[in-house]
């Protein structure tokens, strides 16, 4: 409720584990994940192979949920999307789509090529990039370089790439991937203290990335149709 808009707020994402098949709930959800996508659009360069990471100040914010959810929005509008679970401690994107055991991120590091490690996700726009299994690339490996590398090598191919990383406050990973990045989106839980995100601001701005804005995760009702329409 901040009329200056100070920390750039994208709007709001309902908990998406709760969108049943009641129609109305479903429109209201899809109405805010468009609408995020669509303020996204607005803000960030027009160029294409544009690499957006997704981060949070805190563990369990609703990152992946984002993630997920803009990266079907993407691709229900036309755009070829992938997506890229760069979280090595939580790996739950990869996790949500059955491939833990399946070659992707970390093959993709150690290789210093891409094979066929990335995958479709049943949508012919949307591609994922799992985590991958190779345990002798960490977290503590990744640089900025090596990052840069793999956004360069999927550039050409794919219109966005929507990468989602650890919290920018407790992951190793989080500022290599931001400083290799072209935006960065900040998932905030409602109920949570804002206190943080102007400390993962300052270190998005610090590493060159811009700072696209947050989105208020599991958010009431009230508030998804207040940033939504439900004619």
């Amino acid at each position: 409720k901040d009329p200056r808009n100070s920390l750039r707020v994208l709007g709001v994402l309902p908990n998406m584990d709760e969108v049943g098949k009641n129609a109305d709930t479903v429109v209201l959800a899809s109405d805010c994940v468009h609408r995020l996508r669509g303020r996204i659009e607005s803000r960030r360069a027009p160029e294409m192979g544009y690499s957006i990471m997704v981060s949070s100040p805190f563990q369990g914010d609703g990152k992946t949920t984002l993630a997920v959810s803009l990266g079907w929005s993407y691709a229900e509008s036309g755009y070829k999307t992938l997506l890229i679970d760069a979280d090595f401690v939580g790996r739950a994107m990869t996790h949500q789509f059955g491939r833990l055991r399946e070659p992707g991120f970390r093959e993709v590091i150690r290789n210093g090529r891409i094979n066929d490690e990335i995958i479709e996700l049943g949508h012919p726009n949307l591609n994922l990039l799992g985590v991958g299994f190779d345990r002798r690339v960490s977290a503590a490996n990744l640089s900025p370089r090596l990052f840069g590398r793999v956004i360069e090598a999927v550039r050409a191919e794919f219109d966005i790439i929507i990468v989602d990383s650890g919290p920018m406050t407790a992951s190793i990973e989080a500022i290599a991937v931001a400083s290799a990045v072209d935006g960065v989106i900040l998932a905030l839980r409602r109920g949570r203290s804002r206190s943080r995100l102007l400390e993962c601001i300052q270190d998005i701005r610090s590493v060159g990335a811009d700072y696209l804005g947050v989105v208020l995760n599991y958010a009431d009702r009230s508030d998804c149709e207040r940033y939504g329409s439900t004619s």
